[in-house]
């Protein structure tokens, strides 16, 4: 954070690199007939500028920029019942696993937003801002390797080299203003007008198997979640700051709503 003069600057950066590793289950159900291994290694880097400018006594400007890129590679190895015994070795070199499957998706997001801060008199500001995002996410999903001995593998698993390219792409405006009340130094009401947005992108599956190849990229993809509404509220701090009270009422409408659940055709959420 830095100040010159009537600007004050602030940057923000931050790095994530982390792996993990497990098992899990994917009949979602207490009989795990479907046991995978999974390893998982993610990278994140993301910058934001913001500046801070006194205009005038009674106005205020914030402006500012966002950047973040992402990579993650996630690993799946599934171990997947046979036709009459649980477990198929494959004759050519012995694995008991059915497949694995590498999933590498990566990202950018790219977002600009500004917000302007009046008091129109000592005890009623206005403040209005808006948010534009542009974001893209592109997949390789990959089946390196199928249990050919094990009949159902060969039967719903795509084959090795089969590769699904899920992309992602949109760009999205979000504004948003607020006028607030200061009745009293301990009592405040206001009222505001929000919008939110929620990116899209693609699942990714830990089984790759044909119906998702036959389906398409697009049996992967899921589409963005914006929010549009209001509030008005009201905040007290009484009896000296004994006790607080705090009411709101607001009302949202959601375009888009995204909700997770299991496409028994592709088994993907």
């Amino acid at each position: 954070e830095k100040t010159f003069g009537a600007v004050n600057l602030v940057s923000q950066t931050s790095l994530f690199d982390g792996s993990n590793f497990g098992t899990g289950c994917y009949t979602y159900s207490y009989f795990c007939r479907l046991m995978g291994v999974n390893g998982e290694d993610s990278r994140i880097f993301s910058q934001e500028l913001r500046a801070h400018v006194e205009v005038a006594s009674n106005l205020s400007v914030m402006v500012g920029g966002y950047f973040e890129w992402f990579e993650r590679t996630n690993t799946t190895y599934l171990f997947l019942p046979g036709a009459a015994v649980p477990v198929v070795p494959d004759a050519r070199n012995g694995r008991t696993y059915a497949s694995q499957v590498v999933e590498t998706t990566k990202g950018e997001t790219n977002s600009v937003f500004a917000q302007a801060q009046w008091d129109i008199t000592p005890t009623l500001e206005f403040a209005a801002g808006v948010r534009y995002t542009d974001e893209t996410k592109d997949g390789v999903f990959n089946n390196v390797y199928r249990n050919e001995s094990n009949p159902v593998a060969r039967a719903v698993l795509a084959p090795v080299g089969t590769f699904v390219f899920p992309d992602f792409a949109e760009d999205d405006f979000s504004p948003e203003a607020t006028l607030t009340w200061r009745m009293t130094p301990s009592q405040t009401i206001y009222a505001a007008y929000r919008t939110g947005y929620k990116s899209g992108g693609f699942s990714t599956p830990a089984l790759l198997l044909n119906s998702v190849v036959a389906a398409g990229e697009q049996s992967l993809e899921f589409g963005s979640e914006s929010a549009e509404g209001g509030e008005i509220g009201y905040r007290a701090d009484l009896a000296d700051g004994l006790f607080s009270v705090s009411a709101a009422a607001y009302y949202y409408e959601f375009s888009g709503l995204q909700r997770s659940a299991l496409d028994i055709a592709t088994l993907n959420f």
